[in-house]
């Protein structure tokens, strides 16, 4: 059985250097964040969690200012970042910090079309909307229209992503 890293507190801008040094050599990053949502508005984000295959880490970002070396992680597009439902992270770090993710999968979204597949077969034809917005950004692979009109084409199924500007 393969050994589990160590998980690192990280509270200071050279520990976040380095960490995030180690994170850039890496394939792929798990990211999720923790905010204080239920106590704050707008809220704040009071921990970044992130791991790789050869580290765990929790970043205190009310310690250390983690947007520009978190950018530079999560805008890099030979790392694939992974989140399990990471709709509110994406809203979230954008948000607060004004970063957007690129290379991104969504544990939860793959999930449902395994499990959609399993119940339904692939379908005829999937329809992603109606989104308000014009999904124009740079990184409107990322939306959540957009987003899953591209799953399923990529799983053979004709696809439309619908949004009103």
């Amino acid at each position: 059985m393969p050994s589990r890293p160590e998980i690192e507190y990280v509270a200071d801008p050279d520990t976040l250097q380095r960490i995030t040094n180690d994170i850039l050599r890496s394939p792929f990053v798990s990211v999720d964040t923790e905010s204080n949502g239920f106590f704050r508005y707008p809220e704040r984000v009071c921990l970044v969690q992130m791991a790789t295959d050869t580290g765990c880490y929790l970043v205190d970002p009310l310690a250390v200012d983690t947007a520009e070396l978190l950018g530079s992680i999560l805008h890099d597009h030979s790392i694939k970042k992974i989140l399990h439902s990471g709709d509110n992270d994406i809203r979230t770090l954008d948000r607060e910090w004004g970063l957007t993710i690129v290379n991104l999968y969504d544990t939860s979204i793959g999930a449902r079309f395994l499990g959609l597949e399993k119940l339904v077969g692939k379908g005829d034809l999937l329809v992603a909307g109606i989104n308000k917005g014009a999904n124009v950004g740079a990184d409107v692979l990322i939306s959540g229209t957009v987003g899953a009109a591209l799953q399923g084409y990529a799983r053979g199924v004709p696809s439309v992503a619908i949004s009103v500007a």
